[in-house]
C-alpha cells in the first residue's frame, strides 16, 4: 500500500485527471466549477489482481462535488427502453463506454459497466471519501436482467 503526503488544490481538476488517466475523455473543469481542497491518497489492492485508489478531501463540499460530477456526466446521457432516469439516476455514454450515475445527497456513484471501474464519494463528517476503483468487467450476458441504475 502506499500513502501520499497531503496535496492541496482543485478536487475536480484532480477526479477529472484521474477518470482521463483511466481513458475516459472528460472535458477539462471551468474555471468557474473549481473545487479547491486538500487530501490524502492510498492505493489499495482489491480481490482478484485488482487496485483502487482511496481518497479522504477536505475544503469543498459534498452538494459541490456533486454537482461538478453532474455537470460534466450529464450532457452524455441516453435513454433506456424502460428506464427510469431522472437527475439523481441515470445512464451515460461517454465516446462509446456506457455508464451509470447515481446520487442521493450523501453518496455518488458513478459505474463504467464495461470499462471496468467505479467512482464512489461518500460525506463523512467533515470529508469527503473518494474512492476509485476497478470492477470485474461484466458481458452483456452477465448484466441480463440486472437492474443497475
Amino acid at each position: 500500500m502506499w500513502t501520499s503526503s497531503e496535496s492541496k488544490g482543485d478536487l475536480g481538476e484532480f477526479i477529472v485527471a484521474e477518470l482521463n488517466r483511466r481513458g475516459l475523455r472528460f472535458p477539462r473543469p471551468s474555471e468557474s466549477s473549481r473545487l479547491p481542497a486538500t487530501w490524502r491518497m492510498w492505493t489499495i489492492k482489491l480481490a482478484g489482481n485488482r487496485s483502487g485508489l482511496v481518497m479522504s478531501a477536505k475544503g469543498s463540499p459534498f452538494e459541490n462535488v456533486e454537482s461538478f460530477l453532474f455537470t460534466i456526466i450529464s450532457p452524455f446521457r441516453t435513454q433506456r427502453p424502460f428506464s427510469k432516469d431522472n437527475d439523481f439516476s441515470f445512464w451515460f455514454d461517454l465516446q462509446g463506454t456506457e455508464g451509470t450515475f447515481k446520487r442521493n445527497g450523501a453518496y455518488l456513484r458513478v459505474s463504467l459497466i464495461k470499462h471496468g471501474f467505479s467512482l464512489v464519494i461518500v460525506q463523512r463528517g467533515p470529508e469527503l471519501h473518494i474512492g476509485f476503483s476497478e470492477t470485474a468487467s461484466a458481458s452483456p450476458e452477465q448484466l441480463k436482467g440486472r437492474p443497475l441504475a
